[in-house]
């Protein structure tokens, strides 16, 4: 029944790509002990590699990698997390691809984006292979899209408030909380 729920959906256009999954009894899941990350959900649920689903969704223009975001519908806002399940460890170019594009998905919802690089660091406080990795992707959206509302490398509870943010670094360009949340590796998106 789900299938076809899912085809009425996709044939009357109400979707790009709809890419789901199930649960089966008999489904060989690997050991609890081994690392199962959203590609191998979609390689096994699917049979599908990145070939197929790159035919059926396809890829923005100059764009490398997919990417996944989460939306959280909070009472009286929404926040949006990316990526949380395909890149493992992205790249400064690949964070700087999904942030843009995470962007303008936003911006079809009717909402301007807000944007924070998440890290381990606030503003160069600790500095580390990931936080140098966020301010490397920090530098890139700033070429690349400069009227984008963004900001960081930061813990998340600046990105949420601004108070503690302005405390960390005065000099911030991020105003209120942001509403996008980007985060250094597939680890910290499912904590």
């Amino acid at each position: 029944m789900k299938e076809i729920v899912t085809d009425l959906i996709a044939e009357q256009a109400r979707v790009d790509v709809l890419v789901s999954a199930f649960t089966d009894p008999d489904w060989d899941r690997p050991a609890a002990h081994t690392e199962w990350t959203f590609k191998d959900e979609l390689l096994h649920v699917a049979a599908f590699d990145y070939a197929a689903i790159q035919m059926m969704a396809g890829k923005a223009e100059n764009v490398q990698n997919f990417a996944a975001m989460n939306l959280l519908m909070l009472p009286g806002r929404n926040l949006f997390i990316c990526d949380t399940y395909v890149n493992e460890t992205p790249t400064p170019e690949q964070l700087a691809d999904m942030t843009m594009l995470a962007a303008r998905e936003i911006e079809k919802f009717g909402i301007a984006p807000k944007v924070a690089l998440l890290s381990n660091s606030n503003f160069g406080s600790a500095p580390s292979s990931s936080s140098q990795r966020m301010a490397a992707a920090r530098k890139l959206i700033a070429q690349r899209a400069p009227t984008l509302e963004i900001d960081g490398e930061m813990h998340g509870d600046a990105a949420l408030s601004e108070a503690v943010r302005k405390a960390a670094f005065p000099g911030t360009t991020l105003s209120g909380e942001a509403n996008l949340l980007i985060m250094p590796n597939v680890e910290a998106a499912n904590i």
